[in-house]
């Protein structure tokens, strides 16, 4: 049962939970990332039946704490998209001019004669 604001208990919320996870230099995420993920979808997920449940409570105050705790969510939520997007798009930029300098290495190495 999801409690109240007034009365949250231990179990955190989104607001509270970072999902900052530095990833090394060789690319490799971290051992715990997907339990770390799934904590994160858990609490959004608790925290979206939370908001739900109070945007039907019969309090004018509740319901509009809700809509505006979703908006709040929603615009930072948007703000992620975009920034992993961008995140994304710097990647793929990334490895691209990698895969053409590859592309240039092989053509180099391919025109040298066997024993030169």
């Amino acid at each position: 049962m999801a409690s109240s604001p007034e009365h949250r208990d231990d179990r955190g919320s989104l607001n509270d939970t970072q999902l900052d996870i530095d990833i090394p230099e060789d690319r490799e995420p971290p051992a715990d990332f997907l339990s770390i993920t799934r904590q994160w979808v858990h609490l959004a997920k608790l925290e979206m039946l939370e908001l739900h449940l109070l945007a039907t409570d019969p309090a004018y105050d509740r319901r509009q704490d809700a809509f505006a705790r979703m908006a709040r969510a929603l615009s930072v939520a948007i703000e992620q998209v975009a920034t992993t997007g961008q995140t994304l798009g710097e990647e793929i930029r990334r490895l691209r001019a990698e895969n053409e300098r590859l592309l240039a290495e092989n053509g180099r190495l391919s025109g040298r004669s066997p024993g030169a």
